[in-house]
C-alpha cells in the first residue's frame, strides 16, 4: 500500500517538474520574442555574420588588419606586398596596372644593367684605355726616352706602333691620338652614365607610384576593417543575450536552430508551451495532493526541493504497479487498518516480552541479593584482614625499633643510648630517634648501607618466632661499605650463624679476596662449616 502511495507521489512530482520546465521555456521564449520585436534587424545581421556560432568573423577581420599593419610597403618589399594587396580586390590597385608597372620596371632595370656593363667595359675593364691613360700621365718620360735613344743611336721607333716617324715627330704630336681617344671615350661614358641615371630615376618614380597606390588602398582597407570589426563587436555585445537565451532553449528543444529561427516561429513555440502549462489551481491541487500522501507515509519533505523529493521517492519505490484509480481517503483508511492490525500484534508481542522480562528480573533480583550477601561477607573479611595487618604492623614496628637500634650500633661500631622508633605514616614509615629526629636524613651513604643491613637483621630476629627464614643470600657489599663497617658485619654474621637461632645457611658472594679470607677466618674461628665455590666450579 505504501509503495502504491509513493507511485502516485512520483507521478504527481513528475507533472510538477515537467510544468516547471515548461515555465522556464516560457520565460526563455518570451525573452526571445521580445528581442525579435525590438532588435530584429540586429539579430539578422548577427546571424548572417555567424556571431551565434563564434566570434571567428571578428577574429578574421582583426587578423587581416594586423597583417595590413605589418606591411612595410617599401621599394624592397612592394612587389611581394603587392600580391597580398591584389587579394583585397580594390579598384585603386588592379592586377593589370600592377603587372604593367612590374613589366616597365623590369625592362628599365634590364637597360640599366646593360648600360652599367657598357660603362664598366669602357672605363673599368678597358685595357687599352688604361694603357693610354698611363702613357699620357707619363708623356714627358716618353719624350725624354725618345730623345735619349735618338742621341745614342741616331734613330728611334715608336714603342707602341713601331713607326720611324716617332724620331722626328713634334713633341706636341706625341700621344696626340691617345689623348683624342681618351677624350672621345670619356664623352661616351658620360652620355651612358646620364642615360643610366635617367633610367634609375624613372624606375624610382615607377616604384613610388606603385607604393603610393598601395598605401592608399591599405589605408582605406584598414579603415574599412576597423569599422567592420568595431561594428561587429558592438553588434555581438548587443545580441549576445539573445543568443544566450536561444542556447538555453536548445537544451530542451534540440530542434531549434538559431539560423532558421524567426519571430513567427518563436511566437508559435510560445503558444505551444503556454497551452501545455498547468493552471495555478491545478498545480496547487497536485502539490497539496502529493504532500498529503507523503505526510501520511511519514516522509519529511519540508527542506527539500521538488526535484530532490522526486529523486528520493524514485529510489524508495521497490516495485511498479499499474494504479488505475486512486482515492486519498481509501488510501488513508487502508493504512490505518493495517497499522491497527500491526499495532495489535505488536502489543501482544510486547506483553509477552514484558512477562518474560519480569520473570527474568525476579531471577536476577534473587541473584543480586545472594551476591550482595557475599559482597558484605567479603567486605567484612577484607576489613578484618586489614585490621589484623595493621595490628601486626604496629606490633612489628614497636618490636623492630629497639632491635634495629641494637643491630645498627653493633654494625656501625657506635654506641648510642638513643633508640630508633618506627612511626607509620600515610605514604609509608619514618625512622626517628627518641627525640623525634629523622635518622635517615642525617646519615651518610655508607651509614645508610649499614642502616639497611641493620633493619634487615632486626626484621629477621623479630619475625623469627613467627616465620623462620633459615637460608640467606648476600651479594658483594664492598661497593657500599667501608672496612670498619665490614668488620662489624663479619662479626655479626659469625654470631648469627654460630647461634643458629635465625640463620642455618648463608650464601655470601664477593669479588674481594680480602673479604673472602676474612670471612673464612671468622667462620673457621667459630668452628662454622663452610664451602668455597669458585667460578670454575660452575663450569
Amino acid at each position: 500500500v505504501e509503495n502504491c502511495g509513493y507511485l502516485i507521489v512520483e507521478e504527481r512530482l513528475f507533472k510538477l517538474i515537467k510544468n516547471e520546465a515548461l515555465k522556464n521555456q516560457q520565460r526563455v521564449i518570451k525573452e526571445i520574442v521580445s528581442y525579435w520585436e525590438t532588435k530584429s534587424v540586429s539579430i539578422q545581421r548577427a546571424v548572417k555574420a555567424g556571431l551565434w556560432k563564434s566570434i571567428e568573423t571578428i577574429t578574421n577581420l582583426e587578423e587581416k588588419l594586423k597583417k595590413l599593419k605589418t606591411l612595410s610597403l617599401s621599394k624592397d618589399s612592394i612587389l611581394q606586398d603587392g600580391e597580398y594587396i591584389l587579394a583585397l580586390e580594390s579598384a585603386g590597385f588592379t592586377k593589370v596596372d600592377f603587372d604593367a608597372d612590374k613589366q616597365k620596371i623590369n625592362e628599365k632595370q634590364k637597360k640599366v644593367k646593360a648600360l652599367s656593363d657598357e660603362i664598366d667595359l669602357l672605363s673599368k675593364n678597358n685595357k687599352m684605355l688604361k694603357l693610354l691613360s698611363s702613357l699620357l700621365a707619363n708623356k714627358q718620360v716618353v719624350i725624354e726616352h725618345r730623345n735619349n735613344i735618338f742621341k745614342e743611336k741616331g734613330s728611334v721607333r715608336c714603342p707602341i706602333c713601331g713607326s720611324e716617324l716617332f724620331a722626328t715627330m713634334d713633341e706636341e704630336m706625341i700621344l696626340k691620338e691617345a689623348d683624342t681617344y681618351i677624350e672621345e671615350n670619356g664623352k661616351t661614358v658620360s652620355i651612358k652614365e646620364a642615360d643610366k641615371i635617367t633610367l634609375q630615376n624613372e624606375i624610382e618614380i615607377l616604384y613610388q607610384n606603385v607604393i603610393n597606390r598601395a598605401k592608399l588602398v591599405v589605408e582605406n582597407e584598414e579603415k574599412t576593417l576597423e569599422l567592420k570589426s568595431s561594428n561587429l563587436k558592438i553588434l555581438k555585445d548587443e545580441i549576445q543575450p539573445y543568443f544566450s537565451e536561444v542556447k538555453e532553449l536548445q537544451k530542451t528543444r534540440k530542434e531549434i536552430n538559431a539560423e532558421n529561427l524567426t519571430a513567427e516561429m518563436a511566437k508559435e513555440l510560445l503558444a505551444g508551451v503556454e497551452e501545455q502549462l498547468l493552471g495555478e489551481c491545478k498545480e496547487q491541487e497536485i502539490k497539496e495532493g502529493y504532500q498529503q500522501i507523503l505526510t501520511v507515509l511519514g516522509y519529511k519533505f519540508e527542506n527539500e526541493t521538488v526535484q530532490q523529493t522526486y529523486e528520493k521517492v524514485k529510489n524508495i519505490i521497490k516495485k511498479s504497479y499499474v494504479v488505475s484509480s486512486f482515492s486519498y481517503d481509501i488510501f488513508v483508511s487502508k493504512l490505518n487498518a493495517i497499522d491497527s492490525i500491526l499495532a495489535n500484534k505488536t502489543l501482544s508481542d510486547l506483553r509477552k516480552k514484558i512477562e518474560e522480562n519480569t520473570e527474568k528480573n525476579k531471577i536476577l533480583d534473587t541473584e543480586i541479593e545472594e551476591l550482595q550477601e557475599l559482597k558484605d561477607i567479603a567486605s567484612q573479611r577484607a576489613k578484618d584482614i586489614r585490621d589484623a595487618v595493621e595490628k601486626l604492623s604496629q606490633d612489628e614496628y614497636k618490636r623492630v625499633g629497639p632491635a634495629l637500634g641494637k643491630f645498627y650500633n653493633k654494625l656501625a661500631r657506635f654506641n648510642s643510648n638513643e633508640g630508633i622508633n618506627i612511626i607509620p605514616e600515610k605514604e609509608g614509615i619514618s625512622l626517628v630517634d627518641n627525640n623525634g629526629k629523622n635518622i635517615v636524613n642525617i646519615l651518610s651513604n655508607g651509614q645508610i648501607s649499614v642502616f639497611m643491613l641493620a633493619h634487615f637483621f632486626a626484621s629477621i630476629n623479630v619475625r623469627n618466632d613467627r616465620e623462620k627464614m633459615k637460608i640467606y643470600f648476600i651479594d658483594d657489599l664492598t661497593a657500599c661499605m667501608d672496612d670498619v663497617n665490614m668488620l662489624a658485619f663479619m662479626d655479626l654474621l659469625k654470631y648469627q650463624m654460630s647461634s643458629k637461632a635465625t640463620m642455618e645457611q648463608l650464601f655470601f658472594a664477593t669479588c674481594d679476596n680480602r673479604i673472602s679470607n676474612l670471612l673464612k677466618y671468622k667462620l673457621d674461628g667459630r668452628g662454622i662449616e663452610f664451602c668455597e665455590l669458585l667460578e670454575s666450579d660452575f663450569e
